[in-house]
């Protein structure tokens, strides 16, 4: 199952039923971040992570037809093996990389944080002092933690 979700609740919705990919379609991240909705954003986020929807990437490319194009948008944070002789020779499918923002999007974030109309605290799980970098990025690396801030 691959879940096409338009709100945080048919989000969950898919999450509960095991979906293998979850999609937020419509700019709905770009919508609950103008809403200063971090709190739904980082739900999300450890919702997905914690239920390896990682494993959509098979889902994913199971379901192309040969010649198929894949894009991958986001980070994985995991290792996922692929059979690439089916991939490129086999079925011929086209991969691609991809951010899932415009570079614009970096400027509209760094307004708005600026001007306090984004609450970024619902995503801060830790702050740590910078000596103590390695044991922050344990925490994100082993899920304990979603962002980390490190302080000079």
């Amino acid at each position: 199952m691959i879940g096409n979700c338009v709100s945080y609740d048919s989000a969950l919705s898919y999450m509960e039923a095991g979906a293998a990919a979850i999609y937020l379609i419509g700019n709905i991240g770009d919508r609950w971040t103008f809403d200063n909705r971090m709190d739904l954003i980082d739900k999300f986020i450890t919702c997905v992570k914690k239920t390896g929807v990682p494993a959509g990437v098979y889902a994913a490319l199971g379901s192309l037809r040969t010649m198929g194009r894949y894009v991958q948008g986001g980070i994985l944070h995991k290792e996922v093996p692929l059979d690439l002789d089916d991939i490129f020779f086999g079925r011929e499918i086209t991969m691609f990389g991809s951010h899932t923002h415009k570079p614009s999007s970096w400027a509209t974030t760094m307004r708005l944080l600026g001007e306090r109309k984004v609450d970024p605290s619902p995503l801060i799980s830790k702050v740590l002092p910078l000596e103590e970098w390695e044991k922050g990025f344990r925490m994100v690396r082993d899920k304990e933690a979603v962002k980390v801030i490190l302080e000079p």
